[in-house]
């Protein structure tokens, strides 16, 4: 009698084969799809922003939609001149066109530091997307 692989363990094996398969055929399809689709189009993002201290000594950020375009906003980018190093801090805004937003601050900034932010929109599939550089508004704090 010859011993070899029972048909059980033989079929597990090619079923788990044939799913890690399709799994790397769905990765790279889908990565080829998502080059293909078209670039975010930010075209009416417009905004204004700045950071205001207030009396009690907090800072808020305050942002005002002026496009046609509904924005969200995730993330501050803090430039320290002096040292060169660039800070990340985490925020969540959405402003509605035409609206203004305020968020208080809990993190510290550098007085003469520059603050980058960067508009993000919903694409027609409700996926949120960042618009290129040149929608981004750069300020100083003071």
């Amino acid at each position: 009698m010859k011993k070899g692989i029972s048909p059980i363990i033989a079929s597990v094996i090619l079923l788990t084969i044939v799913v890690v398969l399709a799994g790397i055929v769905y990765k790279f399809s889908n990565e080829l799809l998502t080059s293909f689709s078209p670039p975010v189009n930010c075209k009416g993002v417009e905004f204004e922003a700045g950071i205001f201290q207030e009396a009690d000594g907090k800072k808020t950020l305050e942002i005002m939609n002026k496009g046609n375009l509904n924005i969200e906003f995730s993330y501050l980018q803090i430039i320290n001149e002096v040292t060169g190093n660039i800070n990340n801090q985490e925020i969540s805004i959405s402003i509605n066109s035409g609206d203004s937003n305020k968020q208080n601050l809990v993190f510290e900034i550098p007085i003469g530091s520059k603050i980058k932010i960067i508009p993000r929109i919903k694409n027609s599939e409700g996926k949120i997307y960042s618009c290129p550089e040149e929608f981004s508004k750069t300020f100083k704090s003071h």
